[in-house]
């Protein structure tokens, strides 16, 4: 009955860290898109692209599925149940001005406190992203495992959802000389952001894992592993307006069926003002790469499971078309703990 109660325990703390919510600050570094704008000297505003692609390209990585586990699977008939932390670090450029908040991207382009301000902005950003998700592992037959999983972005009102499968190509070799041979699988995963009105954000990764399990007093497992990580990225926002705080383009509208007057802002018949519409816009679409590297190790005794992986971007993110001029790399750290059956 030991490993059923542990079972139970753990289902309720998982259960209890769902049902959580923050009192205060629930929503603080909740993205406010319709901030990001410019304006000319002609005191026309439009759109801040820079701003867009500088936060997507951050927040995408905090949702890139991450590796917690080594290449061999959970066995045909295991099964683990388990809650991974990830901390991704967030950055404004290195020429933000607080003063005025120009090219202070995560300070503007988010919801902040009560008293932030489409002036003002987040007056208190945060430098991570805590995403804390309930995962769990199945194994199947043929060295094949599927997982899901589902969790929530502290701070924000999101939630993030993602499977994965992986295959082991090469397991289990313990005796002999093939016992040298190391663990190898291939996985692929994805994750997709939802609650938020303004983004839609899904990653999708393949993962190349290499792992060897150290056993010492037949009990204790220790497996470190290694990988690469290729993650692509698909991002698009929602009509937005250019005028921060200005009334809602339909509410003002007054629409009534038939086709808009020849010349009229709107693509659909108003009985008021139309004008509303003519400061919509929406942002460019993101089609970005990353290439990644992971290291990462396991210990494992009886059913209890412990696992810390980095992860790390190959190379600058501003190397590709849809990101933002001077995106440093990124890295994020994550933790897993659970038990297997």
């Amino acid at each position: 009955m030991r490993p059923r109660s542990a079972r139970s325990s753990l289902a309720l703390v998982v259960v209890a860290v769902l049902a959580w919510a923050p009192p205060a600050q629930a929503d603080e570094m909740d993205l406010s898109l319709s901030r990001l704008v410019v304006q000319d000297d002609m005191g026309r505003t439009s759109l801040d692209v820079e701003g867009w692609r500088w936060l997507v390209g951050q927040l995408a990585s905090a949702v890139t599925p991450t590796v917690t586990g080594p290449a061999a699977t959970v066995g045909s008939r295991g099964f683990e149940l388990r809650l991974d932390t990830t901390i991704t670090g967030l950055s404004d450029p290195s020429d933000c001005d607080p003063a005025t908040s120009e090219r202070c991207y995560w300070r503007r382009g988010t919801e902040g406190d009560g008293a932030s301000t489409a002036a003002i902005g987040n007056r208190f950003p945060r430098s991570n992203h805590v995403l804390t998700r309930v995962a769990v592992r199945k194994g199947l037959p043929y060295g094949v495992e599927l997982g899901f999983n589902a969790g929530r972005l502290a701070r924000t009102s999101t939630w993030i959802w993602g499977g994965e499968l992986k295959i082991a190509l090469l397991e289990g070799f313990r005796e002999g000389l093939p016992a040298l041979i190391p663990d190898l699988a291939v996985r692929g995963a994805v994750s997709t952001m939802t609650g938020d009105s303004q983004l839609s954000l899904t990653v999708a990764t393949l993962d190349l894992l290499l792992s060897k399990d150290l056993v010492a007093g037949n009990t204790l497992v220790l497996t470190p592993y290694v990988g690469g990580q290729l993650a692509w990225v698909f991002a698009d926002s929602e009509v937005l307006t250019t005028r921060p705080g200005a009334p809602d383009a339909w509410a003002t509208c007054g629409a009534v069926p038939g086709p808009p007057p020849v010349g009229a802002d709107s693509t659909i018949r108003c009985t008021e003002s139309a004008s509303g519409y003519g400061d919509q816009a929406q942002f460019p679409r993101i089609r970005a790469f990353r290439p990644r590297m992971l290291l990462g190790f396991q210990l494992r005794y009886r059913p209890l499971v412990v696992s810390a992986t980095l992860h790390w971007d190959l190379r600058n993110p501003d190397e590709n078309a849809d990101a933002a001029r001077g995106a440093p790399r990124q890295w994020n750290v994550a933790v897993s703990a659970g038990l297997r059956y």
